[in-house]
């Protein structure tokens, strides 16, 4: 892995063509072996009980990317995609540490 980490943070639920292409993103990323997180926030992790859960579970499996998501997790079911909580404060400080990427 690169020594710069980055942060993809995604903040709304994307439509299905928008899921693709930002997981084509983080596939690139990962192609470059750049360090990356993927912070979900508020209703962004919805998308993960699309037909897109499969797909990130296994770039997860590969260790290409990490998946963390602050807010609700109510209704959706874990089991679909290993996302892992992350609270507000240390959501705050992993931002600081890494070149952020806005989506």
């Amino acid at each position: 892995m690169a020594s710069e980490a980055f942060a993809v943070v995604i903040r709304y639920h994307p439509d299905a063509r928008e899921a693709k292409e930002l997981l084509e993103f983080v596939l690139a990323g990962a192609s470059l072996e750049l360090d990356i997180d993927v912070l979900l926030e508020g209703r962004a992790v919805a998308f993960l009980g699309d037909e897109a859960a499969g797909q990130w579970q296994q770039l997860l499996d590969h260790g290409l990317a990490r998946l963390w998501f602050c807010g609700d997790w109510n209704g959706f079911s874990s089991q679909k995609v290993e996302a892992r909580p992350i609270a507000s404060k240390a959501w705050g400080r992993m931002l600081e540490t890494r070149t952020l990427v806005e989506l």
